[in-house]
């Protein structure tokens, strides 16, 4: 009988446990498509809980010593340095998780763990004994006396074992005494409760079994445990899931707005997108343009039939493709654009996509009295280049728009000789530059959008002709910077950043990217050589005051003096001094009149005149207010001190 205890609950139930464990682990590998860090987290300690339950009988039936003591000490270096640290970690990743030196400690200290077990272990043990025997199975286990001297093997694996458990038991206490009050009313769904209720059972579990020396305690807990834990996991999964699926329209709509207002994509939605592991896949962009006879409508009427319209739109989209292979969003008062993924939700794609769009046209046109032209752009596999089907679903239905209002264009359909033509944005280019000149940064991010995005329709997306442009203009950007003074080293820099690296000229999102950082290095460059000229030139004008104050000087005299404008002068002669130059004029000519009162035997009058002020009672006037005594007070006071 006493074999068949031994063979149940040192071979049989091992395996079993290992196979749960192993089949659980593959649960969580293939079902759940949010993979978040707890996760992450609870597979590997299912894995390595899995191989540490697994090594049991291979430990004791893989025949005389060393073989069970190597494997022994695998399993419990396995046990300290992953299993432990990992279910330590996927409980802490419920909140706010650990600092990376924090979390390096928690597996460095199993890793310490697991080795002291390993050391110790080998020098308390110098054999192997007969554990069992049934019918012809024999099976060995380390012999590891106790109390034995000078290294007190077993009690110091023992030791270690308990650790590992106290480790998991405190920890998991910790965690629970976190929960605020108010959360304990729905304990049973509460995560962070599950989660640490299942490893406090499992380190508990580990330190009776340890000190009593049964096994089995810990081996037929440890899949009790595992459910608790594992179904703390999935709440958290779930917890994850309903937050993206919250988030995702937000991401759809900032992801669609960046394209359509700035045409090119924004890298930091792409990061979110991956760190979320949401999964766009939009391959297509469509453009609609309502004209809606502004004549016979007015500005309330016309939202109200473009509402209608977009409701529409969303509504047949909706029946046909599916909910999750579009994205709708109005770009202007009269135009909206859809972005579909054609790849996973129309089988005969683009006819079937014509087909769909006749329909929006046709209905649209019947139901509401207006004219509808709609774009097609080029379908891409990488999300990253559906800019790109914007431009060119723009540029279709601007060609649908001038040539025949029924039309449904691809991009496809047009010609080199029939592609919309678009000026060269002169307009945008200057005021870009000027926001440049003057350094005006809050200007310059929406400017450069503005400029850039006409600048791809001039170019009609040919990166060599963008490349050609935007070299262009980091050359007025050069002479900008030259004629402001600014440091020549500043710029070969620069220069040589750029031409090296050629690489970035064939991405449009790459372009965008380096010239903005240009244009905003250019700026700070000009920004600070502005200031270092903007405070010579004040200066300048103090010097001009303190040595002219006692004459009539005007804004203009001191202006001309510096070579400004009057204007340009009085914004950064306030900008650096906190004071209008008329405050400034006046502090300057009564710290001098002070002077007079005090050191000379001009009567009030004389100093006034003497001091730039062409009124006695004026002067007593300005004194009085800024001094709060007269000038007769004054001199009185401060001459009897």
């Amino acid at each position: 009988m006493e074999s068949i205890f031994l063979l149940t609950t040192n071979v049989i139930f091992p395996t079993i446990t290992s196979l749960f464990f192993f089949i659980y682990f593959l649960y969580f590998s293939f079902t759940k498509p949010k993979k978040n860090k707890s996760y992450n987290y609870f597979t590997i300690f299912l894995i390595s809980y899995s191989i540490y339950f697994i090594g049991r009988p291979i430990q004791i039936l893989s025949g005389n010593h060393p073989l069970p003591l190597i494997i022994n000490n695998l399993r419990l270096i396995i046990l300290c340095s992953i299993s432990a640290p990992m279910i330590i970690l996927s409980s802490y990743s419920i909140i706010n998780g650990l600092s990376k030196i924090k979390k390096n400690m928690v597996v460095v200290i199993g890793i310490l763990l697991g080795l002291i077990y390993g050391i110790f272990n080998i020098l308390g043990t110098s054999s192997s004994y007969n554990f069992f025997l049934h019918k012809n199975l024999i099976a060995h286990d380390n012999l590891t006396p106790s109390f034995q001297r000078p290294f007190y093997g077993r009690e110091i694996t023992l030791l270690v074992q308990v650790i590992v458990g106290i480790m998991l038991t405190v920890l998991s206490i910790n965690m629970l005494l976190k929960i605020k009050k108010q959360k304990w009313k729905n304990i049973l769904i509460n995560k962070q409760f599950i989660i640490n209720a299942g490893i406090l059972f499992f380190g508990s579990s580990l330190i009776i079994g340890s000190i009593v020396k049964q096994w089995w305690i810990y081996y037929s807990s440890a899949i009790i445990s595992t459910i608790i834990i594992g179904k703390g996991v999935l709440l958290d999964i779930k917890d994850l899931q309903m937050k993206v699926e919250k988030l995702i329209p937000f991401l759809k709509e900032n992801f669609l707005q960046d394209l359509s207002y700035s045409s090119t994509m924004n890298s930091e939605i792409f990061t979110t997108l991956k760190l979320l592991e949401i999964s766009i896949s939009l391959d297509t962009f469509i453009v609609l343009n309502a004209d809606l006879h502004a004549k016979k409508n007015n500005n309330a009427d016309k939202n109200k039939k473009i509402n209608s319209i977009f409701n529409f739109i969303n509504n047949t989209l909706e029946e046909n493709v599916g909910n999750e292979n579009f994205f709708i969003i109005q770009l202007t008062d009269k135009k909206i654009g859809i972005a579909i993924s054609l790849q996973n939700s129309l089988k005969n794609k683009i006819k079937n996509l014509y087909d769909l769009l006749e329909k929006i046209q046709t209905k649209t046109i019947k139901n509401i009295d207006c004219k509808i032209s709609i774009g097609i752009g080029k379908t891409y596999e990488n999300l990253e280049l559906l800019s790109q089907s914007y431009i060119e679903a723009l540029n279709a239905q601007i060609w649908a728009e001038k040539t025949d209002y029924s039309k449904i264009v691809h991009i496809n359909d047009l010609n080199n000789s029939n592609f919309p033509k678009f000026n060269y944005p002169i307009k945008e280019r200057d005021e870009l530059l000027n926001a440049i000149k003057f350094s005006s940064f809050d200007q310059i991010e929406y400017l450069f959008n503005s400029f850039f995005k006409k600048l791809l329709f001039f170019t009609k997306n040919n990166i060599s002709m963008l490349r050609i442009r935007c070299l262009e203009f980091y050359n007025l950007l050069i002479n900008i910077a030259l004629e402001n003074g600014s440091r020549i080293d500043h710029l070969y820099e620069l220069d040589i950043a750029i031409f090296s690296d050629n690489h970035i000229f064939k991405n449009i999102n790459k372009i965008k990217i380096l010239f903005k950082k240009i244009i905003l290095y250019i700026a700070s460059v000009i920004s600070k050589t502005n200031e270092i000229h903007e405070i010579n030139i004040i200066k300048k004008a103090k010097n001009y005051i303190e040595i002219n104050y006692n004459n009539s000087i005007s804004v203009d005299d001191v202006a001309k003096y510096v070579c400004i404008s009057s204007s340009h002068f009085l914004h950064i002669f306030k900008k650096l001094t906190n004071y209008t130059y008329i405050e400034y004029l006046t502090k300057v000519r009564l710290n001098n009149a002070k002077k007079l009162l005090l050191n000379s035997d001009l009567n009030i009058t004389e100093i006034a005149f003497n001091t730039g002020f062409n009124d006695s009672n004026y002067f007593s006037t300005v004194f009085k207010n800024y001094v709060e005594m007269s000038p007769k007070d004054f001199r009185k006071q401060n001459l009897t001190k």
